[in-house]
C-alpha cells in the first residue's frame, strides 16, 4: 500500500495477494484453494476532507481480484487514526498510523478463468453462489502508515454483507482490535496490569 506524492489523492494496493480462504461453513485454508496467491488490486481517491479531525473519505474505488472477482466501492469513511502498538522494522516512531474502512461493494462481476472454476475451487464455487444471494463488503485496515514514506502494510477481507448485531443484540462488526499474535510480551504485559489497575 502506498500513496504517491506527485498524485496526492490517488489511493492504492501495491504487493496485497489473498493469503487465507474462510468458506461459509467457518473453516478456512492457505494454500489449497487456486484462488490463494491472487494479487488484490485496488485504486481510489482517498481525500483527507477534514484535516483537524485526520479523517479521510475513499471515493471511486475499485478491487479486484485477479481471475476471480472485480467490483466497485460505495464511499467509504476512514475510522479515527491510531498509533500503531505494533512494532515497526522501520521506526517511524509517532508516525506510525493505523485506520480502517470499511463499505459495500455493487457491480461486482466474476472474472471467468477456464483454469479455476467452481469444480477446483471451493471459493469459486461459494463464490457464485453468494453473488445470486446476498451482497459483498470490503473491510481493510491500514496498519503502519509512515508519512516520511508513504507507506504501510493493508489487512482486509471481502464478505456477504452482515447485520452489525446478532440475534442478541452483540455486536460483531465495528468491534475495535484488542490484541494481536505479532504485539510483543512487554506490551501484553503492561495491558495486563493496566486492567488490573482500572480493576
Amino acid at each position: 500500500m502506498g500513496c504517491d506524492p506527485l498524485k496526492y489523492f490517488d489511493f492504492g494496493f501495491s504487493n496485497v495477494y489473498v493469503s487465507r480462504i474462510t468458506y461459509d461453513d467457518g473453516n478456512s485454508t492457505d494454500k489449497d484453494d487456486l484462488v490463494i496467491g491472487k494479487p488484490i488490486l485496488f485504486k481510489g481517491l482517498l481525500v483527507d476532507v477534514d484535516p483537524h479531525l485526520e479523517r479521510g473519505q475513499l471515493f471511486a474505488g475499485e478491487v479486484r481480484v485477479v481471475d476471480t472477482l472485480i467490483g466497485e466501492l460505495n464511499k467509504a469513511v476512514q475510522s479515527e487514526l491510531h498509533t500503531s502498538i505494533r512494532p515497526s522494522d522501520g521506526g517511524g516512531g509517532f508516525f506510525n498510523l493505523s485506520a480502517r474502512f470499511e463499505t459495500e461493494l455493487y457491480n461486482v462481476y466474476h472474472i471467468a478463468d477456464p483454469k479455476i472454476t467452481e469444480k477446483n475451487s471451493r471459493c469459486i464455487s461459494e463464490l457464485l453462489l453468494g453473488l445470486s444471494d446476498s451482497k459483498l463488503e470490503i473491510h481493510f485496515r491500514i496498519d503502519r502508515y509512515d508519512i516520511n514514506t508513504n507507506k504501510g502494510d493493508v489487512y482486509g477481507y471481502i464478505s456477504p454483507a452482515i447485520s452489525d448485531t446478532n440475534d442478541n443484540g452483540i455486536l460483531i462488526k465495528n468491534r475495535q482490535l484488542v490484541i494481536d499474535s505479532k504485539i510483543g510480551e512487554q506490551v501484553k504485559k503492561d495491558f495486563r496490569e493496566t486492567m488490573r489497575m482500572a480493576d
